[in-house]
Formats: C-alpha cells, structure tokens, sequence
C-alpha cells in the first residue's frame, strides 16, 4: 500500500445509520407502521445475506447480520420508550392543574412578553413520585433565579407534548416557583 494514499474505513456506517433511523422513526411513527417497517427491514437483510452468500462474501453476511442485530436491539429500545412516554400515568391528567416538581435539564429560554420556556426531568406530581421530560412555560418572575439542575416546584396546568419527541407533557406553570438548591 501507498503511504499516501489514504483508505476510509466505513465499516460501522451500516450500523451507525441503522441505529439513528430506527430512533428516529420509533420516536415519530406509531408502533403498527413500525412493526411493518421491521418486518421490511428484516425481509431486506435476509436478501441482502442471501445475495452475499451467493457471490462468497462471507463476511457480507456476517456484516449484514450485525446490523439487523443493532437495528433490532435500537428498535426494541425505542419501541419501549415510546410505548412508556404515550401511556404516562400524567398522560390521565392532560387539561388539569396539578402541583409539580420538575429539575431542569437545559437553561431557561426567553420566548417574549415575560416568558421563558425550558426542558425539564418530572419528579413529582401532585407529591407522587413521577418521572418523565417536560416541556414547561412559565413566567421570568418568579422562575429568573431557575438554572439547570436546580428543583422547582409549582401548580401548572398539563398540557399535551407538542411534538413527538418522548416528552410526556407540556407544563404551563400558574403561581410563584418555590426554587430548591442546586445539588
């Protein structure tokens, strides 16, 4: 081999690729169109084997077979995080007001008029242990000393997440925060 010539190694590609577009669609589409995708997938790994086996490739079958095996393991995982963020016991309360207790997992964000948003881990709900992502919107007064990692507890109104993205609800908070200490 040439020194200078340089050779890509693109063996965990497949894999890398598989992964993300298995999380991905796990996390926008509903298990049924999932399942059928799977099964595709899976019908498309067997020939590609196959086709490999054909022609020699020994380690074609090998390579396709580790990439059904991490597409699977990725789409169980993903299957499992949605299925568990769709049937959220909060999921029972969206309309409601409850008293929260949320620990901030990005900075508050300013989004006008008085109001900033952030995301946020679930702890309690209603003095209920519970966890879960929450989108939250709430007023800078009250909510300016807020920072990530630092507890909040406050009455919000629960709304549905926004998007799909394995938060389980969108938490509007009424009131003045009572903000905890950082750990």
């Amino acid at each position: 081999m040439n020194p200078e010539e340089r050779h890509v190694d693109i063996r965990l590609v497949p894999a890398a690729l598989t992964s993300w577009v298995v999380t991905a669609a796990g996390i926008v589409w509903p298990p049924g169109f999932l399942v059928v995708v799977a099964l595709g997938a899976l019908a498309a790994t067997v020939l590609a084997g196959r086709w490999c086996a054909r022609h020699g490739i020994g380690l074609g079958v090998a390579g396709v077979a580790a990439v059904a095996v991490v597409g699977t393991a990725f789409g169980l995982s993903i299957a499992l995080r949605s299925h568990d963020a769709r049937h959220h016991p909060i999921a029972a309360r969206h309309g409601d007001t409850a008293t929260v207790s949320v620990v901030p997992t990005e900075s508050p964000r300013s989004i006008g008029r008085g109001r900033i948003m952030f995301r946020a881990g679930l702890r309690e709900l209603d003095g209920a242990e519970l966890t879960g992502m929450v989108l939250v919107f709430a007023p800078v007064t009250g909510f300016a000393g807020l920072s990530v990692g630092r507890p909040a507890g406050f009455r919000a109104r629960i709304g549905r997440p926004l998007r799909a993205d394995l938060s389980v609800a969108v938490l509007t908070a009424i009131g003045e925060p009572a903000l905890g200490d950082v750990p």
